[in-house]
C-alpha cells in the first residue's frame, strides 16, 4: 500500500505499508510485562 500526500511542512510524502496482517492481533501484545502490577488503589500506587 502506498500513500502520497503532501503538507505545507512536508511536501511530497509518501508513506509505504508492508507486510499488513489484517485479523485480530495476537492476545499476548495486551498482557502486562513481568514485573509490573497493576494497581486500582492511588493511595497503594505511591508506596
Amino acid at each position: 500500500m502506498i500513500h502520497k500526500f503532501s503538507l505545507p511542512t512536508t511536501p511530497n510524502c509518501t508513506a509505504t505499508l508492508k507486510n499488513l496482517k489484517f485479523g485480530e492481533p495476537d492476545a499476548s501484545l495486551f498482557r502486562v510485562p513481568d514485573g509490573y502490577r497493576i494497581v486500582d488503589d492511588p493511595v497503594l500506587a505511591n508506596r
